[in-house]
């Protein structure tokens, strides 16, 4: 399978810039992450799926491969988050199966 670069990059960033943005209006918002953790994580997830599942309508291809692609080019996109602090190292690592659950999600949607 030849992968689409260009494609993979432009469905992480999606993904991405929808999860960031939904995370920076919550904050704005005043929604504390300590007391609503679970809202965070689910309102994230549901943005992820979305970012994903948009990006795998625009290939010509096989949507579930372009979703383990865009997932996991997200995935390697939110390693940001280690050296910024956001996130620690074994988290990250582990947040592959998260981002893998999305992509399925997102292709049978």
């Amino acid at each position: 399978m030849k992968i689409d670069w260009r494609a993979m990059t432009r469905g992480a960033v999606l993904a991405y810039g929808l999860t960031f943005i939904g995370g920076f209006i919550l904050s704005l918002s005043g929604v504390p992450i300590a007391r609503n953790h679970t809202a965070y994580q689910l309102i994230s997830a549901y943005l992820a799926i979305t970012g994903i599942t948009i990006s795998a309508c625009m290939p010509q291809w096989d949507r579930f491969k372009d979703n383990l692609v865009v997932a996991n080019g997200l995935w390697i996109l939110c390693s940001s988050n280690v050296p910024l602090g956001f996130e620690t190292f074994q988290s990250w690592a582990g947040s592959i199966l998260g981002y893998l659950l999305y992509a399925v999600v997102g292709a049978l949607i």
